[in-house]
């Protein structure tokens, strides 16, 4: 080839032209190119054929490549002809290649929400039939749900090429790590799915798709809720088996990044990423918890060995410290999960009267402080037979500590049934029970029919009963069947109950575990050891002591104010003030209450108008021991009792007591007069072990009052550096409170029932 020589016979254009030496006759190498004047000899063959393959598409001769040196016109005009080729085939050829990929990446799109949509219907599908209790069409569901797995793991290989772009690697991680979590599901389904089916065909599901399968159900004489309770175990062992396995998948699930999620059939990925990061960290408690607290069911409902329960009712309307007054009681046997016999509730004056006359014991209790005073403690209000000094059987609860109080009962009990032990049974642990969890139950199971009452619903439930017990011309005041009504109404409860469906199941673990953490229902034992797994699950709702930070209790027990606590409201407010300096904290609380109530002449047994029962009660600040300067207005705001209030540290609840009566007239007898209020303060400054300075925060655990679900309000205002915080939440069980830098958080109180409980939300969420 010979070297480019550089032609400037166009003056417009200057040309490159390499001019292979096979053109020239003479096959001899020149050192130096040749240059052709105007009388140089060109014999040169004009051929056409003659030339290069190469030249002959250009339709030249030689002459014309050749004749001094010029490129003829045309050459250019074929370059430009194929360059105008070029620019329009190569956009085209682009933009059909990126049509044929957004075509195809939104068709795998298309595909993969397809399936999630899919996925999320079958889900569905599934979920209602076993509500139905039918698991007949279990294996459809779970072929189609793996199968939809499969595919969508085949549409994720659509995405490999992810991997060769560094802009793409985040997309590409979690798109691998998704195939690894359909994997890990895969691996679930098919661990699960054989002994399941077995469990629950056990359990009462239907597994053949026949009439004749569910009859055969339904002529079992154990009932669903039975059946599922004695296969507690065999779920338990399954899930034992499962659990590494969902701890691996949700591990799994962690690891994607929220950053590079597309949007897929309306799925929040990040929610639900959120949710999952949530559960994983919690698992291994929550799993642990879990396994625990199902060990331990089989034993507490009776399979194996029958269980006894003395059930203690406590009526709220008429407040005391554990939640009411101990209305009635009575002793139920468990065995396989189930009522042995009838339900029978007596009347407590019937115990008490049994212990204190037809025995004439002794049980060793009086009533001290404010509520002594309000029995027996003035000779004003002692000629009204609100009580003694020695405190009855259904004044025994006077302590938010549902464990002291259940034990206090227990004694007046235990002597009953010491000496007559055919009307006082024997019994293994205790569950406390306030009118509200009652009145929760029959909103589950509503209506109900009571033979020969008739129908009641959760709405009508308190005037149901009441209507029946104070009926005195027919039981007389202690009449041991004057609260025959209770038993007849938990006899048709205990039938709706072992019938319910799973989902409403479902609501009754729900409500039952939202119930112990509200102090609605307590479980108290003998037996140590299940007292101390009862402790560990906030089962017993305890008082805790020798805590780190600020702990803080109202509590109140009316007396002689007939049902008034059915109306009657309060509020509390805490101003906590922290020297800027010192660290010091200081507290000032005030209590507010309100009666809304018009009276009307429906309700004169339970609201008084006379003024002689104007609303009064016992009532107590409970805080740390240490604390000091100690004020309150409790003698301004005692009314006509004159009670002097009190200041010590009770020893059963191990924390300092202010100890106090309020009393004012509650009565609004028309729309026109102002709802009634009254008010309570009391301040003291906290120990120098609680110095905000010494951890640079400050915490308070709020113990909620067994008794007041109806949403106590409770305002907490903290005066820090010239600033002031504000918050206001309800009191509906354990609160903790946090302040630092500038910011008030307030948390439910944490126990091992909190973990089932978000357990079950979650579930109802999903």
């Amino acid at each position: 080839m010979r070297e480019k020589r550089r032609f400037g016979v166009n003056k417009k254009r200057i040309v490159n032209i390499v001019i292979p030496e096979d053109l020239y006759n003479n096959k001899e190498k020149s050192k130096e190119p040749h240059l052709h004047g105007e009388n140089d000899d060109l014999s040169v063959s004009n051929d056409v054929a003659s030339l290069p393959r190469r030249l002959r598409r250009f339709k030249i001769s030689r002459t014309d490549i050749l004749h001094n040196g010029q490129v003829k016109k045309h050459i250019f005009n074929f370059k430009r002809k194929v360059l105008l080729v070029f620019t329009l085939i190569l956009p085209l050829s682009f933009l059909l290649l990126v049509t044929l990929m957004i075509n195809s990446f939104y068709g795998s799109y298309e595909r993969l929400t397809g399936n999630a949509a899919y996925l999320k219907d079958l889900s569905a599908r599934l979920i209602d039939d076993v509500k139905d209790k039918d698991i007949s069409s279990l294996d459809d569901y779970m072929n189609a749900i793996q199968e939809s797995l499969k595919e969508t793991k085949h549409e994720l290989d659509n995405y490999s090429f992810f991997k060769n772009f560094q802009f793409l690697g985040g997309y590409y991680k979690n798109l691998s790590t998704l195939q690894e979590i359909l994997d890990q599901i895969v691996k679930i389904i098919d661990l699960t799915v054989p002994s399941l089916k077995v469990i629950l065909q056990e359990s009462g599901f239907k597994l053949e798709n026949s009439d004749e399968a569910l009859e055969g159900n339904q002529n079992d004489s154990m009932s669903a809720m039975q059946k599922i309770l004695k296969n507690l175990p065999k779920y338990l062992d399954l899930y034992k088996q499962l659990e590494p396995e969902i701890y691996l998948l949700l591990s799994k699930i962690k690891q994607i990044d929220g950053k590079y999620l597309p949007n897929i059939s309306n799925f929040d990925f990040e929610e639900i990423l959120f949710g999952v990061s949530k559960v994983e960290e919690k698992y291994p408690e929550i799993s642990e918890s879990l396994i625990s607290f199902i060990s331990n069911i089989p034993e507490l409902i009776g399979f194996g060995k029958r269980v006894s329960y003395l059930l203690v009712l406590q009526n709220e309307t008429e407040l005391r410290g554990s939640g009411g007054l101990i209305t009635a009681y009575g002793v139920v046997t468990l065995e396989n999960g189930e009522v042995v016999g009838d339900i029978n509730l007596t009347d407590t004056w019937v115990l008490e009267n049994y212990v204190s006359t037809t025995l004439g014991i002794d049980v060793g209790y009086r009533n001290f402080g404010g509520q002594n005073h309000l029995m027996y403690g003035s000779s004003y209000l002692r000629s009204w037979s609100c009580g003694s000094s020695y405190m009855r059987a259904q004044d025994s609860g006077i302590y938010p500590d549902l464990y002291i109080s259940t034990m206090m009962f227990k004694d007046y009990y235990d002597i009953a049934s010491k000496y007559n032990p055919k009307d006082y049974p024997k019994y293994d642990h205790i569950i406390i029970v306030n009118y509200t969890f009652s009145e929760n139950l029959m909103g589950l199971i509503q209506p109900l029919v009571v033979e020969p009452y008739g129908v009641v619903t959760a709405e009508t439930l308190y005037d149901f009963i009441k209507a029946e017990t104070d009926n005195f011309s027919k039981y007389g005041f202690f009449g041991r069947d004057r609260k025959r009504i209770l038993s007849e109404i938990s006899e048709e409860l205990k039938k709706k109950l072992f019938s319910l469906s799973t989902e409403d199941v479902l609501k009754l673990i729900k409500m039952v575990l939202h119930s112990f953490k509200a102090k609605d229902i307590s479980l108290s034992s003998t037996n140590e050891v299940i007292q101390t797994f009862f402790d560990g699950y906030g089962l017993t709702a305890r008082v805790p002591t020798n805590l780190p930070f600020d702990y803080f209790h109202f509590n109140e027990a009316q007396n002689c104010a007939l049902k008034l606590n059915k109306w009657i409201r309060n509020s509390v407010s805490q101003e906590i003030s922290i020297d800027d300096q010192s660290g010091a904290i200081s507290k000032t609380v005030e209590v507010n209450w309100v009666n809304e109530k018009v009276y009307e002449n429906s309700i004169k047994e339970q609201y008084d108008i006379t003024g002689r029962y104007t609303y009064r009660a016992w009532v107590r600040f409970f805080f740390p021991e240490g604390s000091s300067k100690i004020r309150t207005n409790a003698f301004e705001k005692s009314g006509y009792t004159l009670f002097r209030p009190q200041f010590y540290v009770d020893k059963k609840m191990n924390y300092q007591t202010i100890d106090g009566v309020i009393e004012f007239d509650h009565r609004r007898l028309s729309e026109k007069v102002p709802p009634p209020r009254h008010s309570l303060s009391a301040s003291w400054v906290l120990p120098d072990s609680l110095n905000f300075n010494k951890s640079k925060e400050y915490k308070m655990l709020i113990q909620k009052h067994p008794g007041k679900s109806w949403g106590e309000v409770q305002t907490i205002k903290i005066n820090h550096k010239e600033n002031v915080y504000i918050t206001t939440f309800v009191l509906d069980q354990d609160k903790l409170v946090t302040y630092r830098d500038g910011l008030i958080i307030v948390e439910n109180y944490h126990t091992k029932l909190n973990l089932f409980q978000e357990l079950i939300d979650n579930i109802f969420s999903g």
